[in-house]
C-alpha cells in the first residue's frame, strides 16, 4: 500500500512539474513573441531589395519561380528561392507591407525557441531547456534579424529542424530520420546557400558518433545522405541554369549568369576573401564596376528577356500598390538611399555611440562605404564594420552588444565540461550534445573573427542557438558539480556570473548617459543573487543568477525593438532611448522621388519599363511604389553585366524603355554611359536634375536620393 501511495504521489509530482514546465515555456514564448512582434513593420518594408523582389514575384508564376527582382523579369535576386517563396505567400495573404514580409521570420524565430527547448531537454532536463529557450528568446541580434525580412531567421529554424532529426536518428536508431535531417539541411541551403552548410560538420558528427552501427555502415549511411542533400540543395539551381538565358532572368550578382557560379562565387568564395568585392566601396555604397572587367570573371554572356517579351508583365497583380498609384498612398516605399550595404542607421533619438570608429547608432553611424576598405579584414556592414580581423573581433564594444553578451560564458562551459566530465558522470547523450553545440559554435566563431570576405552584422544570428544551449548546459554543469562539492559549485557560479556581469558593464561603458545607473543596478542584482545562492544553494537561487545574467541582453533587446529609425536594410541590435526615434527611417519618400515618379508614370505606358537605373539602390523604391518594371544595368551592386549596350539600344528602339536615371554612378558602365550621353537628352525636371546635366560628378545640393542625379529621355 505504501509503495502504491508513493507511486501515486510521484505521478502527481511529475504531472505538477510538467505543467509548471509548460507554463514556464509558454511565458518564455510570450516574451519572445512580444519582442519579435512589437512594432514589426513600423519601420517600413525592411530590406527594400528583398521587398521589391517579393512584390515582383507576385506579378507572375514565372517571376515567382525565378525569384525575379523586378516585375519585368530581367534579373533575379542574389539568393535562392525558398525564403522568398514563404515571404511571397505571406504578402499574398496580408499585402506587401513590412509586417507581412517579416512574419515568416518572426514565426520561424518562435519555432526556433521551441526547437531549442526540446533539443536541450532530452539530454539535460527541463530547467536547462528553459534556460536555453530564455537565452535565445532575448538575444538582441536574433530579435533584430527576425523582425526583418532578411531570411536568416528562417535559415536558423531550418537548421534546428535538421538538428532535431539528426538527434532523433541516433535516439531511435532509424535511418529515415537521418534522411529527413539532410532534407531540412538542403531546404536551408535553398534559403541562404552555403551558409546552411556551416552546421553540417556538427550534424554529421552527431550521427557518426551517436549511432550504434558499424563504422563502415555509418560512412555508407552518411554517403547516401550526402547524395540526398546534394539533390535537395542543387535541384533548383540546376533547373535555373538549364533554362536558356533568354527565357529567364539574369542571375543577379553572378559573373556568368549562372546559379552555380553565384553559389560558389558571390555567396561562396567572396564570403571568405575580398573576391569580386575587393577594394573600397563607392560613395553610393555600391561596388565599383564598369562592365569591362573590373572584377575577375566578368560576365560575357546571358541576356535579359528580349525586347517586347517581358515575362509576367501583369504589373501590380497580387500586390497592394497598383501601377499608376502615386507614392505616399498605402504602405510607404523604402527610401532609396538606404538600400545597400554600408548605409548609416537612422539618427534621431538613438543612444550616443561608443567613441571612435564607425559605430552603431547615434548620428555618426557607419558611413556609406567608408569602412570596408580600411578595416584590415572583413567587409562587415553595420556596427562592426570598423573591427579588424582578430580573435577579439566579436568581443569588441561594437559587436559584443549584438550576440556576445553570454559568449564568454558559453566558451568557458566547453572547457569546464571537458574538465568535469568524469566528475558529473555525464552520459553519452549529454556528451554528444555538448560536442554538437561546440562544433556548431567554434567554427562560426573563427569565421566571423577572421573572415576577410563580405559579411553583415545580422549573420551573427547563426551563433544564437549554440550560445543559448551552452549557457544552459553551464548552469546544469554547475548544479551537477554541486552534488560532490558544494563549495566548488558555488565558486564556479560566482566566477562565471561575475565575469558575465562585468563584461556586460564593459559593453555599456561608452553610453555615459545611463552607464552609472546600469552598472549599479546590474551589479547590485548580481550581489544579492550571489549572496542568496551562497546561503541557500537551491535551484531557485541558481535560477535567480540566470535571470541576472539575462538582464543586460534583455534590456538591450527591449531598447532595440523600440528603435524603428535603424537601417532595416541591414538589421542590427541598435537601441533607442528616445521615443522621438520611432519614425520609419526607410519609409520616407522624398519630394524629389515623388515628383520623379509622378513624371515617369505620366510619360510611360503600362507594360513597359518605368526607367532604367544603375543598381537596385535606385530601383527598389520605384518598384515598391508603382509595381512597374525597372531595369538595372548592374543588378544589386551595380557591378553585374546584366544589360549590355546592344540590349539597351534594342529596348529603347522597341519602345520598351524610354528613361534612364543616372545617380552619379552610370559612368562605371562606360559603354552604356557613352551611349546614353550621345543618344539621349537631359530632362529638365526642377529639383531632380542638375542644371548642367553632367551625371558623372557629385556636386553639393545635387539631385535625386541625396546625390547628383540626371534623368535622360532616350525616346
Amino acid at each position: 500500500m505504501t509503495i502504491m501511495n508513493d507511486q501515486i504521489s510521484n505521478r502527481k509530482n511529475e504531472q505538477k512539474i510538467k505543467w509548471i514546465t509548460l507554463l514556464s515555456l509558454g511565458l518564455i514564448l510570450v516574451l519572445g513573441a512580444f519582442l519579435r512582434f512589437y512594432q514589426v513593420g513600423v519601420g517600413g518594408y525592411g530590406n527594400d531589395y528583398y521587398a521589391a523582389t517579393v512584390k515582383s514575384m507576385l506579378t507572375s508564376w514565372h517571376n515567382f519561380f525565378f525569384v525575379s527582382y523586378e516585375p519585368g523579369g530581367s534579373i533575379s535576386v542574389d539568393k535562392p528561392p525558398l525564403g522568398f517563396w514563404l515571404e511571397a505567400a505571406s504578402a499574398y495573404a496580408f499585402g506587401v507591407n513590412g509586417f507581412a514580409l517579416a512574419l515568416p521570420n518572426v514565426l520561424a524565430g518562435l519555432g526556433s525557441i521551441y526547437l531549442l527547448f526540446n533539443l536541450v531537454k532530452k539530454p539535460f532536463g527541463r530547467i536547462p531547456a528553459l534556460i536555453a529557450a530564455l537565452t535565445l528568446a532575448v538575444m538582441p541580434i536574433t530579435i533584430a534579424t527576425e523582425q526583418n525580412n532578411t531570411i536568416d531567421g528562417m535559415l536558423v529554424f531550418m537548421l534546428l529542424l535538421s538538428a532535431w532529426a539528426f538527434f532523433k536518428s541516433v535516439e531511435k536508431q532509424k535511418l529515415s530520420y537521418l534522411f529527413l535531417g539532410v532534407v531540412f539541411l538542403g531546404l536551408g541551403f535553398n534559403i541562404k546557400m552555403l551558409q546552411a552548410y556551416m552546421v553540417a560538420p556538427a550534424l554529421y558528427l552527431v550521427y557518426f558518433l551517436g549511432t550504434k552501427q558499424k563504422w563502415w555502415k555509418r560512412l555508407l549511411h552518411l554517403g547516401a545522405a550526402t547524395l540526398v542533400l546534394a539533390v535537395i540543395s542543387f535541384s533548383w539551381a540546376l533547373i535555373v541554369d538549364a533554362v536558356p538565358a533568354a527565357e529567364r532572368p539574369f542571375v543577379g550578382s553572378s559573373s556568368n549568369n549562372s546559379e552555380l557560379e553565384l553559389i560558389f562565387g558571390h555567396n561562396g568564395v567572396d564570403r571568405f576573401t575580398n573576391g569580386r568585392g575587393s577594394g573600397s566601396l563607392s560613395s553610393s555604397g555600391n561596388r565599383p564596376g564598369n562592365g569591362q572587367g573590373d572584377f575577375p570573371g566578368g560576365n560575357q554572356g546571358g541576356n535579359p528577356p528580349e525586347a517586347g517579351d517581358l515575362p509576367g508583365l501583369s504589373a501590380g497583380t497580387g500586390t497592394d500598390s497598383q501601377p499608376g498609384t502615386p507614392p505616399g498612398s498605402g504602405n510607404p516605399p523604402a527610401q532609396s538611399d538606404s538600400s545597400t550595404a554600408g548605409n548609416a542607421p537612422g539618427e534621431g533619438g538613438q543612444m550616443q555611440p561608443p567613441k571612435g570608429g564607425n559605430q552603431a547608432g547615434g548620428g555618426n553611424g557607419p558611413q556609406n562605404g567608408g569602412g570596408p576598405g580600411q578595416m584590415g579584414g572583413g567587409r562587415s556592414f553595420g556596427p562592426g564594420q570598423s573591427e579588424s580581423a582578430s580573435i577579439f573581433r566579436l568581443f569588441t564594444l561594437n559587436l559584443g552588444t549584438q550576440a556576445s553578451w553570454l559568449l564568454p560564458f558559453a566558451l568557458l562551459v566547453i572547457a569546464l565540461f571537458i574538465i568535469f566530465f568524469k566528475r558529473v558522470a555525464a552520459g553519452k547523450e549529454a556528451l554528444l550534445s555538448v560536442l554538437f553545440w561546440a562544433v556548431w559554435l567554434l567554427p562560426m566563431l573563427l569565421y566571423f573573427s577572421f573572415t576577410r570576405g563580405t559579411w553583415h552584422t545580422y549573420y551573427l544570428i547563426m551563433l544564437g542557438p549554440a550560445i543559448a544551449a551552452l549557457t544552459a548546459i553551464g548552469f546544469w554543469l554547475i548544479e551537477k558539480v554541486g552534488v560532490t562539492s558544494t563549495i566548488l559549485s558555488k565558486a564556479l557560479l560566482t566566477v562565471l556570473t561575475a565575469g558575465t556581469v562585468g563584461y556586460a558593464v564593459y559593453l555599456m561603458t561608452p553610453y555615459t548617459q545611463f552607464f552609472i545607473a546600469f552598472a549599479i543596478i546590474i551589479s547590485t542584482a548580481w550581489l544579492i543573487a550571489a549572496i542568496l545562492y551562497w546561503i541557500w544553494p537551491r535551484r531557485w537561487s541558481l535560477f535567480l543568477m540566470v535571470l541576472v545574467c539575462m538582464l543586460a541582453p534583455t534590456f538591450w533587446s527591449v531598447m532595440t525593438v523600440r528603435n524603428t529609425a535603424d537601417n532595416s536594410n541591414l538589421p542590427s541590435a541598435t537601441p533607442s532611448f528616445d521615443n522621438s526615434s520611432n519614425l520609419p527611417a526607410n519609409s520616407q519618400y522624398s519630394d524629389k522621388e515623388q515628383s520623379l515618379t509622378e513624371y515617369l508614370l505620366e510619360n510611360t505606358q503600362e507594360g513597359t519599363y518605368l526607367l532604367a537605373t544603375m543598381s537596385s539602390r535606385q530601383a527598389s523604391s520605384f518598384i515598391l511604389s508603382t509595381g512597374r518594371p525597372v531595369l538595372t544595368f548592374g543588378g544589386f551592386t551595380g557591378s553585374d553585366d546584366a544589360v549590355d549596350v546592344t540590349k539597351l539600344e534594342d529596348l529603347v528602339n522597341s519602345g520598351q524603355l524610354r528613361y534612364v536615371l543616372d545617380s552619379g554612378d552610370l559612368q562605371n558602365k562606360e559603354q552604356i554611359y557613352t551611349w546614353v550621353k550621345e543618344n539621349c537628352k537631359v530632362v529638365d525636371l526642377t529639383g531632380i536634375n542638375n542644371s548642367s546635366g553632367n551625371s558623372g560628378q557629385n556636386r553639393p545640393g545635387g539631385g535625386f536620393g541625396g546625390q547628383s542625379s540626371t534623368l535622360y529621355d532616350c525616346q
